[in-house]
């Protein structure tokens, strides 16, 4: 089955519980870090001085196609590209709390998700799912692959996925928080780093199952459509909700 892999060796928890939580991960930019390569290679292929700010399809200074020549060089030279600062221990923490982690990414191509692949290898990250999207809709990709939470540094890739299950995480740095909107979306949460979005990932973890617990549901994947929907009807609620939870006879 789809993402199979993700379910293995995972003990069977009461039932309000998920066995397991599952996050889609962005690549570019959100899990590793490469703005820095936009600069040099302005620079290398056609000679100009960019800001970080300029270094987006919509803000490069030579216009979009410029930045299209220049993107292939860029997404081949990912053995230069960073890892987000905390990102390591953050995954790792919520490996060990029953999340599990799928990269989903734009790219194409079997040997561009091999080089996304050797980067998790290299800094020892526990993600092992890795998804190109091949032009699919990323919504019916996260959908197939069970997922509660989605994390990417393009607000308009969010915004394709503001009427599922998904919840949504923006990873704001300097040079795309302009694509913020004046009034943003209520169920896209900004976050400024790794460490704001394990702790994020770990409070919608405990609402979900606050949610079953006192709904008397199955915290599962086949339930989480309704889950999603009554966190968002009662989202003034969820504080309340998430407090008497913490004081109920199961978790006392």
């Amino acid at each position: 089955m789809f993402g199979d892999s993700m379910f293995s060796g995972l003990k069977q928890k009461p039932g309000h519980v998920a066995d397991v939580f599952i996050v889609t991960v962005d690549f570019d930019d959100t899990l590793a870090y490469r703005q820095h390569l936009k600069v040099e290679f302005a620079r290398k292929l056609f000679g100009i001085d960019i800001s970080l700010e300029q270094g987006k399809e919509d803000t490069f200074p030579l216009g979009a196609q410029k930045y299209k020549e220049m993107k292939p060089s860029i997404e081949k030279a990912v053995d230069r590209y960073e890892l987000m600062p905390d990102c390591h221990d953050v995954l790792w923490n919520l490996q060990a709390r029953s999340f599990r982690f799928a990269v989903v990414t734009s790219r194409t191509g079997k040997e561009d998700l091999k080089l996304t692949e050797d980067f998790i290898k290299r800094h020892q990250l526990p993600i092992n799912y890795f998804h190109a999207t091949n032009s699919l809709p990323k919504d019916y990709i996260c959908n197939r692959l069970r997922s509660r939470a989605m994390i990417d540094d393009i607000y308009k890739n969010l915004e394709k996925l503001s009427n599922t299950s998904v919840k949504l995480f923006f990873l704001k740095h300097s040079w795309n928080a302009r694509e913020i909107p004046a009034f943003p979306q209520q169920d896209i949460t900004i976050v400024n780093n790794w460490i704001e979005f394990g702790n994020e990932l770990l409070k919608l973890k405990e609402l979900h199952e606050a949610i079953c617990y006192f709904n008397g549901w199955e915290n599962n994947f086949k339930n989480v459509p309704r889950i999603a929907e009554f966190a968002k009807r009662h989202h003034s609620e969820s504080y309340e909700l998430v407090d008497n939870y913490r004081k109920a006879p199961a978790n006392a």
